[in-house]
C-alpha cells in the first residue's frame, strides 16, 4: 500500500506501519521541512510535482536527498481536477527525464480518459498514477477524473500493448518484413560456370536473397551451381573468386 502523509506525525506512522515507499503530493512540493523529514524514513519516495517549475522540482529533490531518500520518481502533474487538455504539457516529461537522470520519471494523471497516460508512456514516464473511481458521477473533488475499473484495465492493457510496439530504436527491417523486399532471382535457367550478365536476372519479391543495389557485386561472376528460372539468387550461388 502506499500513503500520502501531510505532516510529520503522519510521515512517522507511515514508516512504522511498514509501507514500501511513500507518496507525496503536489501540494507538498514546497515543503522542504517535511521532505527533509520524509527522506529522513530511507523509503523510496514518489513525489508528484504539479504547480511545480524546474526549480522547485530541484529544491525538493536536494530536500528529499539531504534527509536521506535515495530512491526518488518524481511524477509530471497537472494538478487541477480533471486537467483540461492544452493544459497537460506531457513533452514536460522528457525534460523532467533529462534534467533528474538519477530519477526515475513517470505522470500522474487528472486528465479524463486513458490517451494521457498512454502518452506519457510513449514520452518516457516510467511510471503512470491514474486515481480510480467506482462511479465517476460520485460527489467529491476528483472522481470525474478518475478512471473506472474497466476503464483503468484498458489503459493498463494499452500500455502494455505499446511497450511492445516501442522496439529498441534501431532502424532496421523487422524479421516480419522480408517478403517486402526484392531479390535478384534467374531470368532463365543458368548453369554452374555460367558467367552473369545483364540479362540473365530480373527482380522479384521475396527479398530473402541478393538484393537489387547488389547487382554489380554480381556481374561478371560464375555460378558456383545450377540457378533455374525464378529461383533466388543467394550468396553461397556465386564463386566470388571468379572476376
Amino acid at each position: 500500500f502506499l500513503v500520502t502523509p501531510f505532516g510529520f506525525g503522519q510521515v512517522d506512522l507511515v514508516a512504522r506501519l511498514g509501507a514500501p515507499a511513500i507518496k507525496v503530493g503536489s501540494g507538498e512540493v514546497t515543503h522542504t521541512p517535511l521532505l527533509r523529514h520524509i527522506g529522513s524514513t530511507h523509503l523510496p519516495v514518489l513525489l508528484s510535482t504539479g504547480a511545480a517549475d524546474l526549480q522547485t522540482v530541484e529544491r525538493a529533490v536536494t530536500a528529499l536527498r539531504v534527509g536521506g531518500c535515495n530512491e526518488i520518481g518524481l511524477l509530471h502533474c497537472t494538478s487541477v481536477y480533471p486537467a483540461p487538455d492544452e493544459a497537460l504539457n506531457l513533452r514536460a516529461i522528457p525534460t523532467l527525464a533529462g534534467h533528474f537522470s538519477n530519477c526515475v520519471i513517470g505522470y500522474s494523471d487528472h486528465s479524463s480518459g486513458t490517451t494521457a497516460g498512454l502518452a506519457a508512456v510513449a514520452l518516457g514516464a516510467a511510471i503512470v498514477e491514474k486515481h480510480l473511481t467506482l462511479d465517476r458521477h460520485l460527489d467529491g473533488p476528483d472522481h470525474t477524473a478518475s478512471a473506472e475499473p474497466d476503464e483503468l484495465g484498458r489503459l493498463v492493457r494499452e500500455i502494455r500493448r505499446f511497450e511492445q510496439m516501442a522496439g529498441d530504436g534501431v532502424k532496421r527491417p523487422a524479421e516480419c518484413e522480408g517478403v517486402i523486399g526484392q531479390s535478384m532471382v534467374a531470368a532463365r535457367d543458368l548453369h554452374a560456370g555460367h558467367v552473369i550478365t545483364p540479362g540473365d536476372l530480373t527482380f522479384k519479391r521475396p527479398g530473402w536473397g541478393l538484393r537489387p543495389y547488389q547487382l554489380g557485386l554480381v556481374m561478371c561472376r560464375r555460378l558456383r551451381r545450377d540457378l533455374p528460372f525464378d529461383e533466388v539468387l543467394t550468396r553461397e550461388h556465386i564463386d566470388w573468386d571468379s572476376a
